[in-house]
């Protein structure tokens, strides 16, 4: 993609940073799909230059080097990706060119292999103390694929990983599921289109939502399609599950609400059903909140082993310090606040805040634990120097909790 680099000075960054609260926390729920905006804008800035073309295929990539199905035999297979720390090792001090993200998103690819899906990356040559060097480049996406204890970065990093040929929209992955299950043969990615509208820090627009279709064996991109339905963000979370696909999503602008909408796996192109009230409803505009929290909660869904479902949302994004959540028998619900799940705090440093949570149900923790993971960020950015505090802040927070209770059977 073709961007003008910014100029703004330090000064004016910080000011845009610091528009009132209820402004930022507005444009931070713009859904789960903001993944990172304020990093965003400090190295990316310009209107777009014309209308793309409507949503053109996209261009192939390269697998990671990690094998397909079979056990990986290299030394990293021996570790044992079932704690914490090895997903927090997982996001820091890569050697392949994978500076750090945020919104981490997972992808049981039904053979083994996780696919760990990323909003905005930095990629290039880590500084000497571990942080963003200046030079280093942000694209809008990234991926990793993991086979056991190794985990292998899709694509080479700085080339950018799901691209628009040209057009300056972008996408910012949600989530994703293979829909033929054991047997199938593609992924669907389901990614937000994004478009600037200008140079300020919080100039995008939320465009609709498309699916980006991946070949299960090598990840390679072989199709691209807006989703039939684009009155709200359906795909914000996604569940296969019993015949169904369960679609969760969300207004364009900021708002307490979670929608649901289904439809048979593998037809997205099929009859869809929208939640209203205790009915299925064909009709979109019929559909009702099946969770609702106020003034703003991103949930994000997913099944449990037990069958049971687990919505997760960081309290109040910038505000709260803490992970919540909400447990139903039903994708429908009724939906039941669970109270605190886990701390999400700052490291303490000024100006950092905390913001969009999700659940790793793909991953067998030790102890039959749950991971869960939420994103650190600073309003102190200065592009001129990278390092610090951004750097040190910028970045995914795992951790395991435990089921919470009236979820286990």
């Amino acid at each position: 993609m073709h961007q003008r680099p910014a100029r703004t000075t330090s000064a004016t960054i910080r000011s845009r940073l610091r528009r009132p609260k209820g402004s930022i926390l507005s444009v931070i729920a713009l859904r789960r799909v903001t993944l990172g905006a304020v990093l965003l804008a400090l190295t990316t800035a310009g209107a777009c230059r014309g209308e793309p073309a409507a949503h053109p295929r996209a261009k192939p990539i390269v697998a990671g080097r990690g094998p397909a199905v079979v056990a990986d035999g290299r030394p990293c297979a021996r570790q044992r990706p079932d704690a914490t720390g090895f997903f927090s090792a997982m996001t820091t001090n890569r050697a392949d060119g994978w500076i750090t993200a945020d919104l981490p998103a997972s992808v049981d690819l039904r053979d083994g292999r996780v696919l760990w899906l990323f909003g905005d990356t930095w990629t290039g040559a880590r500084a000497l103390d571990g942080g963003i060097p200046p030079g280093a480049r942000l694209q809008h996406n990234s991926a990793f694929v993991q086979t056991g204890g190794c985990v292998d970065l899709v694509g080479s990093a700085g080339a950018g990983w799901l691209t628009i040929p040209g057009s300056d929209d972008f996408w910012w992955p949600a989530g994703g599921v293979v829909p033929g299950g054991t047997h199938g043969r593609v992924v669907d990615v389901f990614v937000t289109r994004v478009r600037r509208t200008g140079p300020g820090v919080f100039d995008f627009g939320v465009v609709g939502m498309d699916v980006v279709q991946l070949r299960r064996a090598d990840l390679a991109v072989v199709g691209v399609r807006p989703l039939p339905h684009q009155e709200r963000l359906w795909g914000s979370s996604v569940v296969a599950d019993g015949g169904w696909l369960y679609l969760f999503g969300r207004d364009y602008t900021a708002g307490p609400s979670t929608y649901l909408a289904r439809v048979r796996a593998g037809d997205l192109g099929g009859r869809w059903q929208f939640r209203s009230g205790r009915r299925w409803s064909r009709d979109p505009g019929r559909a009702t909140p099946v969770i609702t929290a106020r003034p703003f909660n991103n949930a994000t869904v997913a099944r449990l082993e037990d069958g049971r479902w687990l919505a997760i949302a960081k309290d109040r994004e910038f505000d709260g310090t803490a992970l919540i959540g909400w447990s139903a028998a039903a994708p429908q619900g009724p939906w039941r606040p669970t109270g605190p799940l886990v701390a999400a705090p700052t490291s303490g440093r000024p100006d950092e805040f905390t913001y969009l949570a999700a659940s790793h149900s793909e991953i067998d923790l030790a102890g039959k634990r749950l991971l869960v993971s939420w994103n650190l960020n600073s309003r102190a950015a200065d592009l001129d120097h990278l390092v610090d505090p951004v750097a040190a802040t910028y970045g995914p927070r795992f951790a395991a909790i435990r089921i919470p209770r009236g979820l286990r059977r």
